[in-house]
């Protein structure tokens, strides 16, 4: 399952874009204390924006709950890591994995590890 994220140019233009969000906290997480126990595997892509026809098609389709520049996908323990890091996520719906457009760029594909 993944989770589809809205983003908007104001995100890009805020600091607020989520998945830098999300990889710099990874990335934090894993220079204060190497994981303990057991990690999942993070993984997050965007519409490759070459793909004109399957981006204006997502955001005609999502038109209704806004404006969006992009759109992520995130895979469950990528929302459950931007639940933990509190970092706040534009969700539209949740999809099972062969709704993710084939016309898509890996943004993250990192190890994270949940606080017990």
């Amino acid at each position: 399952m993944f989770t589809v994220i809205g983003v908007t140019n104001a995100d890009y233009a805020n600091g607020n874009d989520p998945a830098v969000l999300l990889g710099n906290a990874l990335d934090a997480q894993m220079q204060a204390a190497p994981p303990a126990g057991p990690a999942l595997r993070v993984l997050a892509y965007a519409v490759d924006g070459t793909n004109m026809e399957t981006l204006e098609g997502l955001r005609h389709h999502y038109e209704p709950q806004g404006r969006f520049h992009q759109f992520y996908y995130f895979n469950e323990a990528a929302a459950q890591a931007c639940r933990d890091f509190e970092i706040e996520l534009r969700i539209m719906e949740v999809v099972n994995d062969q709704a993710v457009p084939a016309a898509r760029a890996v943004l993250l594909d990192r190890m994270y590890a949940p606080e017990e």
